[in-house]
């Protein structure tokens, strides 16, 4: 078998490339999440008005009871989210225009 076909199937040799391409340093891993967060399609979340992430922290019964919520709606939990953001704010609304 010529050299380079012997190349092909050693394994040795495909740890040594892979080797060279990956770090598993800290910064290493930063860089591949970095560069596979970037993968996702934008164009799928911007096509539904979705370009920011929002994080908060709840208590895990609110969490459980959020969960359940929207699953019983028939919603994402986005969009059960979405709808309960959309609803407190129009009623805020109505808050001040009839103070």
């Amino acid at each position: 078998m010529p050299d380079h076909e012997e190349e092909i199937y050693s394994f040795e040799q495909a740890r040594k490339r892979w080797n060279k391409k990956v770090s598993f340093s800290k910064d290493g891993r930063k860089a591949r999440t970095k560069r596979l967060s970037k993968t996702v399609d934008q164009r799928s979340l911007r096509a539904k008005g979705r370009s920011v992430q929002f994080n908060a922290r709840v208590r895990p019964d609110l969490k459980a009871a959020v969960h359940e919520a929207a699953k019983a709606s028939g919603l994402s939990l986005v969009e059960w989210v979405e709808a309960a953001f959309e609803a407190a704010l129009d009623k805020g609304k109505e808050k001040t225009r009839n103070a």
